[in-house]
């Protein structure tokens, strides 16, 4: 934990503030060359120099005046709360192949959050910059109002503004400001990551990172499923060959080496996992029918931190099952490349999709705090 970063490029910001954006007349210019080669492809307002570190100045184009603060390094928009109440801010970046449900996961998660810091730290879940209006546009209105499931999230080369963050902030028990910055990253850039690696730096300057894989996917957990749960909609990519190259990025290619980035690797659909009860004559079906099961319930509202006991259960039945039924290759992968990694289980739906449409019974998300609150904890 050091100084705030940027919610775009996650780089720590310079102390004290050096570039502002304007915020008057002037139009959206295109990247310089500099700044794609830094990552950062989205079109931007123009820097305006800041004057011995005062919040405040005026756009040598437009002689509009501005507060606006820009990182130095990308120009993305940093908010006003960085510097008026100097919050812990926790950068998150949401990874996994195609399909596997991060649009879905980050749709139901806001409600969730909400629900958790409204009940536990007694506080408001605050959204900072364009975050409303992205969530609306992205997620509340075709899930909430329209009832449809979420299209994939559009890779960097197709919409430049596709993966701008989400940014919340509340006030923890003990009253210190927490800032949460949630940025997903398309399936399809991490398929392709040697191609794209430059993009996709501020992966490595993230405080965690949620890798779902979904276990539809996974054959020998398919063939289990057959009948029971048939999935529909794209196939999607390979999870556990995105999870290993996104591994192998993060400790920079070289042999040996630990990446220090908390990772948390989170079952999703595990509302399918959970038919495996209706299979009958196995042993993941006896194990799946104990209501004791850290797969059946979820503690995860019932607390403002995260329940050690409880993630270490959850971790070792996880862990348990994907090496029954996949073998030992993810956990050894994890071990050897993750310094800091934890096995989660979490359902966005709660259930399976109506074709293209929400389930009859509706939205329950399950567990989906639980890789959240343990990268909290590790930031602290």
């Amino acid at each position: 934990m050091g100084r705030p970063k940027c919610p775009t490029c996650f780089r720590e910001l310079a102390e004290p503030a050096r570039v502002l954006s304007c915020e008057g007349s002037c139009s959206s210019e295109s990247p310089t060359e500099a700044n794609r080669l830094r990552g950062w492809e989205e079109r931007v307002r123009p820097p305006v120099p800041v004057e011995d570190g005062r919040l405040s100045g005026v756009c040598p184009r437009c002689k509009e005046p501005t507060r606006q603060e820009a990182c130095a390094w990308c120009l993305g928009p940093i908010p006003a709360l960085w510097r008026e109440s100097q919050p812990v801010v926790t950068c998150i970046a949401m990874a996994g192949a195609r399909s596997t449900g991060k649009s879905l996961y980050l749709a139901v998660l806001r409600g969730q959050l909400e629900l958790w810091v409204t009940t536990q730290h007694r506080s408001h879940l605050r959204a900072h910059g364009d975050t409303d209006r992205i969530f609306d546009e992205r997620y509340r209105r075709p899930l909430y109002q329209q009832r449809q499931m979420l299209t994939s999230t559009a890779t960097i080369q197709d919409d430049e503004t596709a993966q701008r963050p989400l940014i919340f902030s509340f006030k923890e028990q003990g009253g210190r400001t927490r800032a949460l910055v949630l940025r997903d990253v398309a399936g399809e850039d991490l398929e392709d990551l040697a191609s794209r690696s430059h993009r996709l730096e501020f992966l490595r300057r993230a405080d965690g990172i949620v890798a779902l894989l979904d276990p539809y996917k996974v054959e020998s957990i398919r063939e289990m499923l057959r009948g029971a749960y048939d999935a529909s909609g794209e196939p999607g990519g390979d999870g556990i060959k995105v999870i290993e190259q996104l591994l192998d990025f993060l400790s920079q290619h070289r042999e040996g080496r630990h990446t220090r980035v908390p990772f948390a690797v989170a079952l999703s659909k595990v509302d399918a996992l959970q038919e495996l009860r209706k299979v009958a004559g196995t042993r993941l079906s006896l194990a799946m029918a104990r209501a004791g099961s850290p797969l059946r319930r979820d503690p995860s509202m019932r607390s403002p931190a995260i329940d050690r006991d409880d993630v270490d259960l959850l971790d070792a039945e996880v862990r348990s099952f994907i090496t029954f039924v996949d073998g030992p290759g993810l956990p050894n992968l994890l071990r050897e490349h993750a310094e800091r990694h934890r096995f989660f289980a979490v359902s966005a739906l709660g259930g399976r999709p109506r074709g293209d449409a929400v389930p009859d019974a509706g939205i329950a998300p399950f567990r989906v705090l639980d890789p959240l609150k343990w990268i909290l904890e590790e930031d602290t």
